[in-house]
């Protein structure tokens, strides 16, 4: 007789995970194949909802999370194989990047941005990227945060974009305007520009005469 129980393999459609981090992001093919010398009576399978006879075709995995798969073969003589198990990740699905806003400030300030509110619902936020337009020197774009901040010298429109990455490799972008109020000009008064006379202050000088003094006016 044979008292040696089957041996089972198993193999994957990709044959491994064509996304990133470990994940795979399109369908899974499943191949189990068993050998005894004595034949098979049957492979099983079982991925969390009881055994279930192995139909000889490749089984497919279209459920997005982590996907365990136990599997055994029964031979000839009534052997039983030892369970094996199996686990894959699947995410079909790219997150949600939510820039958040909307955003507005004062030229010359710095502006606060937050995309912590993206989400993804399967492998989760892996990154995020900030970009920032038009470009000034001396400012940071990209940067590779939730939260960034950004300041524009002037008044105006600008544009501010989010990329969000899951671990699976997924990506997806969102778009926010920026509008930059203008601050008033400062002026400021040249003092040497007054005149001081005794017993009374300042004077700029007689009425009807044109006095001429020192000013200026920054934006």
């Amino acid at each position: 007789g044979d008292s040696t129980p089957p041996e089972t393999s198993i193999s994957f459609d990709p044959a491994s995970p064509n996304g990133e981090n470990g994940w795979y992001v399109s369908d899974i093919g499943v191949t189990l194949t068993a050998s005894d010398p004595s034949g098979i009576s049957r492979t099983e399978y079982n991925v969390g909802e009881g055994w279930v006879t192995y139909p000889g075709i490749p089984l497919t995995i279209d459920r997005e999370g982590e996907t365990t798969i136990q599997y055994r073969s029964v031979d000839n003589f009534g052997n039983i194989e030892e369970a094996k198990s199996a686990t894959v990740k699947l995410d079909k699905t790219p997150p949600v990047a939510v820039t958040g806003g909307p955003y507005s400030g004062f030229e010359g300030s710095a502006v606060g941005f937050d995309g912590s509110r993206s989400t993804d619902a399967v492998s989760g936020v892996w990154s995020y990227r900030w970009e920032f337009a038009p470009e000034v020197s001396g400012q940071t774009s990209p940067q590779d945060s939730s939260q960034a901040s950004y300041l524009w010298g002037d008044n105006g429109e600008f544009a501010a974009a989010l990329t969000v990455k899951d671990f699976a490799g997924w990506s997806a972008a969102g778009a926010a305007v920026v509008a930059a109020a203008n601050v008033s000009p400062a002026v400021s008064i040249d003092e040497g520009s007054f005149t001081s006379f005794a017993g009374g202050g300042a004077r700029l000088g007689k009425i009807g005469t044109p006095v001429s003094f020192g000013a200026e006016l920054t934006d």
